[in-house]
């Protein structure tokens, strides 16, 4: 009889010891299924994130660009409108100008609201090399009217002409290339969420136009920690420490759209892992040759060790 009762206790005993285990592990994989969810969505959301803030921003430049150099400062003898937006051209006898947007008119699939002031801070005309203008986003904000998805943008960026052109003429004519560089510090970017984060950046971009059609180019042009190549640093919207750099080029045109680059590459380091993105690709992934591009892919290493992809439209 104590022989049963000690072989039932035994047998007891190791069923707790199964069941508890298996409870474990179970916790386990389910914790390990969170942990992937959760790097794939802060991956996504960093790829997204970076792309919208340096599209966002060049496409304010663009606006600037256009305005500015319609005006005295900008030497041009043509003027170009900006859609959903009003220039206020009464400071330019200090070689300031205001955007101001609407916040209501529909452009090309977005809206905008707040202002951009635009000042040239060196040089004598904008149309020359090596002047300087300085754009201060004051609450401005880009609203996606398919998503209802949105960030503000304020702080400054300053942007360097490379090369003596009007933008304008350049425009128009249908040929010829242009480049700037670009330097912002510790702009504050409020995400749709409710969180504000701080980006730098430092890139170069370069266009040019044949047949009617735009071409912009960008690449990163400084070193930070020995990575080269970096276009963008600073805090993301889940408080993380990140910078960016451009391994290829990210190249867009105006009839894809600015927003929807055909190739690029770009390398992110989050704390302390990394990950890619790669632009311009088919549904499958695939990097296009000819034509518009889906989305973009990422591609990190999960949790485990193995290779993770997810491809996101535009």
């Amino acid at each position: 009889m104590k022989k049963s009762i000690k072989l039932f206790s035994l047998l007891l005993l190791s069923s707790v010891i199964i069941l508890s285990s298996c409870k474990k592990k179970k916790e386990e994989e389910e914790q390990l299924k969170q942990d992937e969810a959760t790097l794939q969505t802060e991956n996504e959301s960093q790829s997204k994130d970076q792309s919208q803030v340096q599209t966002e921003t060049n496409n304010a430049f663009d606006d600037a660009n256009s305005a500015f150099s319609g005006t005295s400062a900008g030497k041009s003898t043509n003027a170009l409108s900006i859609c959903g937006a009003a220039v206020d051209t009464s400071s330019i006898a200090a070689k300031i100008i205001f955007i101001n947007y609407d916040g209501t008119t529909t452009c090309t699939g977005y809206k905008k609201s707040g202002k951009i002031k635009v000042q040239l801070i060196s040089g004598t005309s904008w149309r020359n090399a090596g002047a300087t203008v300085q754009l201060t986003y004051l609450d401005y904000k880009v609203t996606k009217i398919a998503t209802d998805k949105s960030i503000v943008i304020n702080g400054t960026q300053n942007v360097t002409k490379q090369n003596a052109i009007d933008w304008i003429t350049f425009l128009t004519s249908g040929t010829g290339s242009v480049s700037y560089k670009t330097r912002a510090n510790n702009m504050s970017i409020t995400f749709d969420e409710g969180t504000t984060r701080t980006w730098s950046a430092a890139h170069t971009s370069s266009y040019s136009v044949a047949s009617g059609v735009v071409t912009a180019s960008h690449s990163g042009d400084t070193t930070i920690t020995g990575v080269s190549s970096v276009s963008h640093w600073g805090t993301n919207r889940f408080g993380k420490t990140f910078t960016t750099a451009i391994t290829s080029s990210i190249v867009s045109n105006n009839t894809c759209g600015w927003w929807k680059p055909v190739s690029g590459v770009v390398s992110h380091s989050v704390n302390t892992k990394s990950f890619s993105t790669t632009f311009g690709v088919a549904s499958d992934g695939v990097p296009v040759s000819t034509g518009c591009a889906y989305g973009f892919k990422v591609d990190w290493t999960g949790v485990e060790g193995t290779a993770k992809q997810a491809i996101v439209s535009y």
